[in-house]
Order: C-alpha cells, then structure tokens, then sequence
C-alpha cells in the first residue's frame, strides 16, 4: 500500500476558467456596488434637500431682499407670494421641476416673460439658494444668487397684521 497520497491537481483549463469566472464576476460586482452607493448618498441628500426646501414648511415666509421677493408657503407646499421689480408688485409663485426651481410670474406675464428666474437651487436649514451658475435671470444681466431667507414667527405675525 502506497503512503503517500498524490495531490490532484486541476488542470490548466480549469483554473483559467476560475480565474476567469473570478474576474468577470468581479466586473459586474464592483460598479453594481458603486452604483448603490451612489445612489444611497443621492437619496440621503434628497433627503436633505426636502426637507429644507420652502415647500416643507407650510405657513412659513420666506424673502429675498435683492431683488425683494417675498413667497409665502400655503398647505400643501405650494410657495406664493410677490416680486417687487421696477416698483411693480408682481404677483408670483414658486415651482419645482425635475432638475431645477422656477420663479413664475402668476396668471400672466412681466415684461414679455413668464419664468422670471431658473435653475438649480441648494436648500439649507433656513436658507434657499438660487445657485449664481448656471441660473437663469431674464429681468437683468446681474448674475448673483437669489437668497431666500426663512423668517422668523414674530417677524411673520408682525408683517401679516400691517
């Protein structure tokens, strides 16, 4: 009787096709992973973002001081309000699209336009953002952000009993 038992080996095709079906299930395994990732981050920071934007705030006030926009959010997260543009109240609304904000003139238009200001916005707690790029203004050539700044319960109540 023989002691020592020989070590099978596999052979040489067999172990390329491992190493193949290794590799080729590390190329799908990989970006599927990063692809969740990204998604997850994404949906966290949506999250984030809703949760500070105007339209989760039923009842609150919100104002831009350059140029004065004030934008008054009813239930059901619709933001109305008014814009003071060349002494004119204009009356108007906010709305959110897929990839940007608007600012649209209510039942009509100012100045030959119906979307007054576009683009992608960032929401922090009390604070909204018109980004200063890549937005578009369609009043003037000024470029700079458009700061909406959540206001406080007595400024509310002392603005809304004037």
């Amino acid at each position: 009787m023989k002691e020592t038992a020989e070590k099978r080996r596999w052979p040489r095709w067999k172990k390329l096709l491992a190493a193949f079906g290794a590799a080729f299930t590390l190329a799908w395994l990989l970006p599927f992973l990063y692809v969740c990732v990204q998604l997850a981050r994404d949906s966290h920071q949506l999250k984030l973002y809703r949760q500070n934007e105007p339209a989760a705030h039923p009842g609150s006030v919100w104002v831009c001081e350059q140029p004065y926009i004030r934008l008054e959010v009813q239930e059901g997260g619709k933001c109305e309000g008014f814009a003071i543009l060349g002494g004119e109240t204009v009356p108007v609304y906010m709305d959110n699209h897929l990839n940007a904000t608007s600012i649209e003139v209510s039942g009509g238009e100012y100045q030959g336009v119906r979307v007054l200001w576009n683009g992608p916005t960032q929401a922090r707690e009390n604070e909204f953002v018109f980004l200063a790029s890549p937005y578009v203004n369609r009043l003037t050539q000024e470029d700079s952000p458009l700061v909406f700044v959540r206001q406080g319960e007595a400024a509310q109540k002392a603005e809304g009993a004037a």
